[in-house]
């Protein structure tokens, strides 16, 4: 005899196995602090998947750059130098991770200056070099996803400029955007932000004829420049790239936000489009964007996420309301999203912690794609439960 089961009663247990893993994924956590100094952390950078988080921190040390992980928690990295002539006094700072977590970027004190870093647990903290007939105030500020490329800005003699650095070619200037006057270097400006996975493409802000402006460099075309938002005084910034390098995000200036920030999107095929401001605030900055350029955050006066679907919204609010996070984030005050994972589950920031000190954070949330499957299980259980008691019904009135 053949048992005809319910499709319901099949679809159940996967849509209760799939809702508990996703329930098992959400977190919202503080990253806490080192020992020494005043409470204050801020987190700049995550891996791919979330396991790693990067950024700086105050402690007995100085100001450091740390890198996190769930199972070790939060390791200082140290600086170049200054810490060990001056205890107490070092600095350093992490901007940013590879995508597997294993190499950190940033900027450390040195004894000769400032010195962009790469970092690795066989070698520890690495200085990028300095530059000819420089000052030696080097940003390291963003690296590539595989971890060999490196971009930021560099001061030689008071005009600084974008460079790329790998371990072939050292640092090398990138120049700067087209009309600024000659006859005055210190004019001359230009700061890489943002690098793509194989550090092909690279983003950030030259100053040019029109004023401060967002590029897109590779190697085939140079700096590129992107433009500006739609009216406002003119001035536009690039702070991240998807890993393609095919979406690129930063802040213009906007009739929309008073001549303020606004963050914006931008694609070759539909140039820069402003994402407006959170209601009852006035800028917004976009900091950080997915693998594919579908999620991005930043900061509009608190937090966001923004997606195609929602738009701009409220972090805390999505990370309370939707997900179920409201009780671990009780007395929090999320500031600014500075960071997400290239498969966007997991977003990094600033906020203020219940007691009140400044702290980093790690979200941790479920993929679009997992609700969305769930949503239509969801939909066809309770549709077949539906469609079997009116068959109930039909059967009876016969």
């Amino acid at each position: 005899m053949t048992i005809h089961r319910p499709l319901s009663i099949l679809l159940t247990p996967l849509v209760l196995c799939a809702c508990n893993a996703i329930l098992q994924a959400y977190s919202f956590i503080g990253l806490g602090d080192l020992p020494g100094g005043r409470n204050s952390s801020s987190a700049y950078g995550v891996s791919s998947n979330g396991a790693v988080v990067v950024g700086s921190v105050d402690s007995s040390f100085g100001h450091e750059a740390f890198r996190w992980t769930r199972s070790g928690g939060m390791v200082g990295l140290g600086d170049l130098g200054i810490g060990d002539l001056f205890p107490g006094n070092g600095f350093s700072f992490a901007a940013g991770v590879s995508v597997d977590g294993s190499v950190v970027t940033g900027t450390a004190h040195s004894p000769t200056g400032s010195e962009a870093f790469r970092w690795t647990q066989a070698t520890g903290m690495v200085s990028l070099g300095d530059i000819p007939d420089g000052i030696n105030f080097i940003l390291g500020n963003a690296i590539s996803g595989d971890g060999l490329v490196v971009v930021g800005e560099a001061d030689a003699n008071y005009t600084f400029y974008a460079f790329r650095w790998t371990s072939e070619t050292g640092m090398v200037n990138m120049g700067f955007l087209d009309g600024v006057p000659p006859e005055d270097p210190t004019l001359d400006y230009s700061a890489a932000t943002g690098v793509s996975g194989d550090g092909s493409v690279v983003v950030g802000q030259s100053n040019s004829g029109a004023g401060g402006q967002a590029f897109r460099w590779t190697t085939e075309d140079g700096l590129v420049p992107l433009g500006d938002l739609p009216g406002g005084r003119f001035g536009s910034r690039a702070t991240a790239v998807s890993l393609d390098g095919q979406v690129v995000v930063g802040h213009g200036t906007s009739l929309s936000t008073r001549y303020l920030d606004e963050a914006f999107r931008w694609t070759s095929a539909d140039g820069m489009v402003g994402l407006g401001k959170l209601s009852g605030s006035t800028t917004s900055i976009a900091n950080g964007v997915s693998e594919d350029g579908s999620i991005i955050v930043g900061k509009s006066e608190v937090a966001f996420v923004w997606d195609s679907l929602y738009g701009m919204r409220n972090l805390q609010s999505v990370l309370a309301n939707d997900f179920g996070l409201g009780s671990s984030l009780t007395g929090w005050s999320l500031v600014e999203a500075t960071a997400v994972s290239a498969d966007g589950r997991a977003i990094v920031g600033f906020g203020i912690n219940p007691a009140g000190d400044g702290e980093g954070w790690l979200a941790i949330i479920p993929e679009p794609s997992t609700f969305t499957l769930i949503g239509f299980s969801l939909f066809g259980l309770f549709g077949l439960r539906k469609t079997n008691k009116m068959r109930m019904s039909i059967g009876r009135e016969d």
